[in-house]
């Protein structure tokens, strides 16, 4: 009782002292016996045969026996820190939350990304700073009564990203150079959400238009299969300087960059970065119109026309997702792909083909957009014909209320004038000539009794 406080006041020093003479000691025994051994001082090298040409994804992204299983050599010839770190990757991904009871990539990744980008979860914007894909004012100085035009195009989203459901799979290695990927959502929340705001001002003497409208297009159970293939460099991936480490150029610059020609196209046969399968499915679309703000009877109607036409933007939106299919997997794509791989390849510091301009300039003309099919091209006129037959429908309503105003029959004639004088008014009411036109048709139109008939005649 006397010494406590004493006691309690020296007792950190005490630790202290005791921790550090332990830990150095520990470290001692360390550096004598576990540091003597040369083999222990530096990380292995790497085999001579991880070098060898393209890197497997099945050694890369398996352990030994899982790579071993699906053809793979499971040699773990590229170590077991990348099998180790994926496979937890997965396991965490696809663990439950229990406080959503969704899935962890909702929460964990989807979530807070689109919250930073867009301020709101599971949201991602697609417009720039300013908020518009198009913002188009014109006037007219009263043209034909017609004054001023303005479309605006903004608040383009996607909604609902935050509900990826089982199966959900990233990276599954299916060959030696193949990676497999599927995404599933739109099964256990609100639909997938496609969704813009369209703003029309219209000022003429016929109607008045100062309308906003959302526009929307909401997909239920969504599935999006892509199969990538990646030929990747071994050498160039097991030797990677850790000082280009985030430079993203320089891990696509792993992919041997092909040879163009001088219309950048591919000089070899075979593709080293190809997407050889994309699969869109959903299990229903459907296309909506809403009004937000709408004074013109034309877009008040909007909606219910739109509704009527469901079944036709079904087969819209139907066509257009194969027409997407098709054009990300066609030549026309793969020859963008081509050409990217030789811009990275410029852009990353170790690469032989580095060039220190911050850009690379490319003169390639517009490939030819080989994907675009007779039924594409009647995709495009249903499109289009169906939009037409909306607006006419839109214009048609608009202009129900117009009366035009009676014209002037002598609008023209006062119009005219010859050497600064205006022409006479052979219709003035008192004047001569208007007098004697009337004496004369009075006249005129008067009846006479033939003497030898005793008819009587105009």
């Amino acid at each position: 009782d006397n010494y406590g406080d004493s006691i309690e006041k020296a007792m950190p020093v005490l630790l202290e002292i005791a921790l550090r003479f332990a830990v150095n000691d520990i470290l001692e025994m360390f550096e004598s016996d576990y540091l003597a051994d040369p083999a222990n001082v530096a990380c292995p090298a790497p085999s001579e045969i991880s070098k060898l040409g393209y890197v497997d994804l099945r050694d890369l992204l398996l352990n030994s026996t899982e790579a071993l299983s699906v053809g793979g050599n499971g040699d773990g010839r590229y170590g077991d820190m990348i099998p180790m770190a994926k496979q937890l990757f997965d396991d965490f991904l696809t663990t439950i939350d229990p406080t959503t009871n969704t899935l962890n990539v909702n929460s964990f990744v989807i979530q807070p990304l689109t919250e930073a980008q867009s301020g709101e979860n599971g949201t991602l914007t697609l417009t720039g700073p300013d908020n518009a894909i198009l913002n188009q004012s014109s006037t007219f100085d009263d043209m034909a009564g017609i004054r001023s035009l303005h479309v605006a195009v903004h608040n383009a989203t996607i909604r609902n990203l935050d509900a990826v459901v089982h199966p959900f799979v990233l990276l599954d290695p299916t060959g030696a150079h193949v990676i497999d990927n599927t995404l599933t959502m739109g099964t256990i929340k609100p639909p997938l959400r496609f969704g813009t705001q369209l703003s029309l001002e219209f000022d003429s003497d016929y109607f008045v238009m100062d309308d906003t409208v959302e526009l929307g297009m909401d997909i239920e159970a969504a599935q999006i299969f892509a199969s990538v293939m990646a030929l990747v460099e071994a050498k160039s991936f097991m030797e990677f300087p850790v000082g280009d480490f985030m430079n993203l150029s320089c891990w696509v610059a792993m992919i041997p960059s092909p040879q163009l020609d001088g219309y950048g196209l591919r000089m070899e046969e075979n593709a080293t970065l190809a997407l050889t399968q994309l699969v869109l499915f959903y299990d229903q679309s459907d296309v909506s119109v809403e009004c937000l703000d709408c004074i013109s009877p034309g877009m008040q109607e909007l909606p219910n026309m739109v509704s009527l036409l469901s079944d036709t933007f079904g087969l819209i939106v139907t066509g257009f997702v194969d027409l997407v299919e098709d054009a990300l997997t066609s030549d026309f794509a793969q020859i963008q792909i081509d050409r990217f791989l030789n811009e990275t390849a410029a852009q990353c510091p170790h690469h032989p083909k580095f060039q220190a301009s911050s850009t690379v300039e490319t003169n390639y003309s517009m490939p030819e957009i080989s994907f675009l099919t007779e039924d594409s091209w009647e995709l495009i006129v249903l499109t289009g014909v169906t939009l037409i037959e909306a607006g006419i429908a839109v214009l048609s309503l608009n202009m129900e209320n117009y009366v035009a105003l009676e014209p002037d029959p002598l609008a023209a004639q006062k119009a005219l004038k010859m050497n600064g004088t205006e022409l006479l008014d052979l219709a003035e009411e008192g004047g001569l000539i208007s007098s004697a036109i009337k004496e004369a048709s009075s006249y005129l139109s008067g009846t006479t009794i033939d003497s030898s008939t005793g008819e009587s005649d105009l």
